[in-house]
């Protein structure tokens, strides 16, 4: 995230990296690119302790509490708030992994004006990429437990979904937003933009959650040890997202019907997306009860 906020600020990076040496091999270059890495090196192995063991953790009884401002009948909603908030990081991890999304953007903004001289959309671009949150919300959600084990409950598979699903809304879309917006007061935007880049953020935040679902039910880290589905996953989320940074990114002025285009396909991932999911919660529940 850090080095994504110096970019934007004009802050050369690279000039505090190894590559600063390869391109003026000087002592000076040398001082500057490896002797930080060096010191914070040596720093860790000496404040490393193995010895050291963490203390018994505890949480307040929060539960009944947050069921009831959330609404929540079955508190299988509540249940999934709660697994994020008390595990390690808590809810402060959802907030980084948007953060790290924000750099990214704000970088590719940057490089991409450097590179054509053509001012890219803030409102446009900024809600295609922070709608990659989703990914990261749902992952989070769905690490501390499995639709196997809600066998034991007097609920069904579909409620666990449902409730993974409520629970996402309520992280993942604040999240987006509360960066978007963050965006549009840093660097501006055009107000037809911003309505449009809101509504692109949604609508591929719910297309990703719902893709994400089909393909990897509870288990989104499955990408990482099976190619073909990882695959399969990035060919569809490029369909959905190239096309919109491509607009964007390099296109102004952008046309009203263009808007209006972008508005659309914003709607009709949204749509897609649920669609997605309402097909996937019957697939996973045959697979689960059939073994």
């Amino acid at each position: 995230m850090g080095d994504g906020l110096a970019w934007a600020t004009g802050v050369d990076v690279a000039s505090a990296t190894p590559y600063a040496l390869y391109v003026d091999p000087s002592p000076v270059a040398a001082a500057v690119a490896v002797v930080p890495a060096a010191t914070l090196a040596a720093v860790g192995l000496l404040a490393y302790d193995p010895s050291i063991r963490s203390g018994a953790r505890t949480a307040d009884a929060t539960f009944g509490r947050w069921r009831r401002r959330l609404g929540d009948g079955d508190g299988l909603t509540t249940k999934s708030l709660l697994d994020v908030a008390r595990s390690s990081g808590g809810l402060w991890k959802v907030l980084f992994s948007g953060g790290v999304l924000f750099a990214v953007s704000a970088a590719l903004i940057g490089l991409t004006e450097t590179v054509t001289g053509v001012e890219p959309s803030t409102g446009l671009s900024f809600g295609a990429v922070l709608g990659l949150t989703a990914f990261t919300t749902y992952n989070w959600l769905t690490q501390f437990d499995g639709p196997d084990e809600y066998l034991i409950y007097p609920v069904d598979v579909a409620d666990a979904f449902a409730a993974k699903f409520r629970a996402f809304l309520v992280l993942a879309v604040p999240n987006g937003l509360a960066y978007f917006a963050l965006a549009v007061l840093w660097f501006g935007a055009e107000t037809a933009h911003v309505a449009v880049g809101a509504v692109l953020l949604l609508g591929i935040e719910l297309y990703l959650f719902g893709l994400t679902v089909l393909l990897a039910g509870f288990s989104p880290n499955e990408f990482l040890f099976d190619s073909l589905l990882f695959a399969g996953f990035g060919l569809a989320v490029a369909v959905a997202l190239v096309p919109v940074l491509v607009v964007a990114l390099v296109v102004t002025p952008v046309s009203a019907t263009l808007l209006g285009g972008l508005v659309a396909a914003g709607l009709a991932l949204g749509a897609v997306g649920v669609g997605l999911y309402r097909c996937a919660v019957p697939r996973w529940e045959r697979k689960l009860l059939e073994g």
